[in-house]
């Protein structure tokens, strides 16, 4: 019974850190990007701090953006990201 429970322990820790570490993909257009969009960007990103990564895809190019962007997706970030940056430009 007990190598029964830290099984399923083990199954829970594995799925939620697979979980937790698929990153938060923003797609944007070059022609876009300007300082008021940065800063709100900036801005929304760093209400939501965490520990999932963030990608910017700008045309061909794909920036991860430094561990101080780091965020957490569970509490509204991805609504705000898509009223900023349109709906089908953020990927969990």
């Amino acid at each position: 019974h007990l190598s029964l429970q830290a099984s399923a322990e083990a199954v829970l820790v594995a799925t939620s850190g697979v979980t937790e570490s698929a990153p938060l993909r923003l797609r944007v257009s070059p022609n876009r990007i300007d300082e008021r969009l940065l800063a709100e960007l900036r801005s929304t990103l760093s209400e939501h701090p965490g520990d999932i990564s963030v990608f910017i895809q700008l045309a061909e190019r794909t920036l991860r953006l430094p561990e101080q962007f780091s965020v957490d997706t569970s509490n509204g970030l991805v609504g705000a990201l898509r009223a900023l940056l349109g709906e089908d430009c953020v990927a969990v």
